[in-house]
């Protein structure tokens, strides 16, 4: 039985791990020694890349997660994923609940941009023999939820509704991967729903050229929270 300082402990530990990494920004341009792999298409959705990835993505050797692991391995804890959704390749099999998708309100159990199943893989990647990349959290469970349309948008009310999914499936952990220009009431009430519920709100900080910021990842609260986990 996991016990709930363990569990509290064990979403400190993933909810510091992805901050940390999300504020890691994106690989330096001497990481890419080569183009990959194409991955096959279909009709409906580009299929995973036939590339088996055998070193660590530079920004979590930089993070270390095996420094966390010994507080936690993120066991009982459930990250609520809002992005593209995700899909499941061997390492992320075992990790996944069923998926949703917040502008449709349908099942959501593929994702066909792939940056939902990278931020799920980066969160909680099984261990696999032949790779070696390691979720941060790699016991946790993700929860995808998509709030991307069928064009790749993102709405600010795909956002609430896709943190109130997260708060009603009680996730101890609330990763946004994107965000919106556009602030409003809905937003605001959304990210203190999800904090009174007493869940970790990790949010991506993006810049946008008309408000110098996107939404909710520069939320006051959103910010303290975020402090807190540091």
């Amino acid at each position: 039985m996991t016990t709930p300082s363990a569990t509290r402990g064990g979403r400190l530990a993933v909810a510091a791990a992805v901050a940390c990494l999300t504020a890691a920004g994106g690989a330096p341009a001497s990481a890419a020694a080569r183009a990959p792999d194409l991955p096959s298409a279909s009709d409906k959705c580009v299929g995973p890349s036939p590339q088996v990835e055998q070193e660590p993505f530079w920004a979590q050797a930089r993070m270390e997660p095996e420094q966390l692991w010994p507080l936690s391995r993120g066991r009982g804890v459930l990250v609520a994923l809002l992005d593209t959704g995700a899909g499941r390749p061997p390492a992320l099999r075992d990790a996944l609940r069923p998926g949703l998708d917040a502008v449709t309100g349908q099942p959501a159990n593929g994702d066909c941009r792939g940056r939902g199943t990278a931020l799920a893989g980066i969160i909680a990647a099984r261990p696999q023999t032949g790779a070696s990349p390691v979720g941060m959290a790699p016991e946790a469970t993700v929860l995808p939820i998509r709030v991307v349309d069928g064009k790749g948008n993102m709405s600010r009310q795909a956002i609430v509704a896709g943190i109130r999914a997260a708060v009603d499936a009680d996730a101890d952990v609330i990763v946004v991967g994107g965000g919106v220009p556009t602030d409003g009431a809905d937003l605001r009430d959304a990210v203190a729903e999800a904090i009174d519920a007493d869940a970790l709100l990790v949010a991506a900080v993006a810049p946008s050229p008309a408000t110098g910021n996107r939404r909710p990842g520069t939320r006051p609260r959103t910010r303290r929270r975020s402090r807190s986990v540091r």
